[in-house]
């Protein structure tokens, strides 16, 4: 359920064929002007619906973000957001949506800001 920050090094080096997500809540992520390289961006205020009172979004929902995303729900699954806390519900959509292999980097995007580790320009949508 926990991704080491040697496991997402991997994939940020492109050395691993597990795919990384980034869940940070839009207001949040919007101050960042980096991302982790190789991951791929899903807002947590999609994957958790804050107009329901938090709650997981509906199947078609979790099922259009995913298909978005290009995401194999067969590959081992590392969630992250800024602290970690984004994440952990994520990982419960996730689950819901159908992966199997689902783990939290709990340490995100403060630990990797912070120890210097590999990390791109946001994309500008």
């Amino acid at each position: 359920m926990r991704a080491s920050r040697d496991e997402v090094l991997a994939i940020a080096e492109g050395r691993s064929r597990s795919q990384l997500i980034e869940t940070q809540r839009d207001q949040t992520y919007a101050q960042r002007d980096r991302d982790i390289a190789g991951a791929v961006r899903i807002s947590g205020n999609l994957l958790l619906e804050d107009a329901h009172g938090g709650r997981v979004a509906d199947a078609a929902t979790l099922d259009r973000l995913v298909n978005d995303a290009g995401l194999d729900r067969n590959a081992r699954t590392v969630v992250s957001c800024g602290s970690g806390v984004s994440a952990s519900g994520a990982w419960l959509a996730l689950r819901e949506a159908g992966f199997a292999d689902v783990a939290v980097y709990d340490g995100s995007w403060m630990e990797w800001e912070h120890d210097g580790l590999p990390s791109v320009a946001k994309p500008t949508r």
